[in-house]
């Protein structure tokens, strides 16, 4: 099977092509390549190029994903995560390309409740209204699917990283209060990928794609304390205002819709810890 990823350079989709090589087609932003496409403007040579493609499966993974560019940047981030992507994908689904669109927890609401698929979706960042626009945009589509992502980590997690030079200089570390995520192990996520051109027509409309516990900053860093850097100092602050205008405090998400993907229950954060982990 040909697949299209759209954002193929993104964190997401480098990942996947890194493990699954196969006959994958990655788009760009880069004018030398043939399958060259602009989100900012949507260039119809990109249109062209896919109708030469025998296509099977598209992996819709480009956005600016950055919470705090989307509140700042509200505009260029309407036309890149909305109506570009409507566009390209409504394109797609006319040249009858299986699309699996990334979208994000962020669509729920602020809330301590535990999400799953049939959950009311009531996004209060622009972040995530803009992804659930494109969600209804195209959801009565049998050929268009949704994976809603929590926060991903791998070892060079930012997070991961500041707490390992905070360890390192013997500096106390200053952690986010009240911020949980059921956080996800990057090779999990490109599984579900995998798995889901395997096996389109068993794939749910909706999927949250998840680990299966949800972590707050500061558990994260007791956690690593206790298994990987015992000398780790960290104190836990509130942030600004303007954070969490960006983005929600808690996302609690049902596990179990990943664990129907992978056909196993996804990575716990602490075996990531004890057999994955790259210092």
């Amino acid at each position: 099977m040909k697949t299209l990823i759209i954002g193929g350079n993104s964190f997401v989709g480098k990942n996947f092509t890194k493990k699954f090589t196969g006959n994958s087609l990655i788009s760009s932003r880069d004018k030398s390549t043939r399958l060259y496409l602009d989100l900012e403007n949507v260039n119809s040579s990109f249109f062209e190029e896919i109708k030469k493609e025998k296509i099977e499966y598209c992996f819709f993974l480009a956005a600016i994903s950055s919470p705090d560019d989307c509140q700042e940047k509200y505009e260029k981030a309407k036309q890149i995560n909305y109506t570009s992507t409507k566009k390209v994908i409504n394109e797609l689904l006319k040249m009858s390309v299986k699309v699996i669109f990334f979208s994000s927890d962020q669509v729920y609401s602020d809330s301590p409740e535990i999400f799953n698929r049939h959950s009311e979706c009531n996004p209060k960042t622009k972040y995530g209204i803009l992804k659930k626009k494109i969600e209804e945009s195209f959801f009565e589509q049998h050929n268009f699917k949704i994976f809603r992502l929590s926060y991903i980590y791998d070892s060079k997690d930012s997070f991961l990283e500041y707490l390992k030079e905070s360890a390192s200089l013997n500096r106390e570390a200053k952690i986010f209060k009240n911020f949980e995520r059921n956080i996800i192990f990057i090779d999990d996520v490109v599984n579900c990928m995998h798995n889901a051109l395997s096996n389109w027509e068993q794939i749910n409309k909706i999927t949250n794609i998840c680990g299966p516990s949800t972590f707050s900053r500061e558990k994260m860093a007791e956690i690593v304390q206790k298994k990987t850097y015992n000398n780790l100092a960290f104190s836990v602050i509130e942030p600004d205002k303007s954070f969490w205008e960006a983005r929600t405090k808690i996302c609690r998400l049902d596990p179990s819709e990943t664990a129907e993907v992978l056909g196993r229950s996804p990575i716990t954060f602490e075996d990531f810890l004890d057999n994955h982990y790259e210092q």
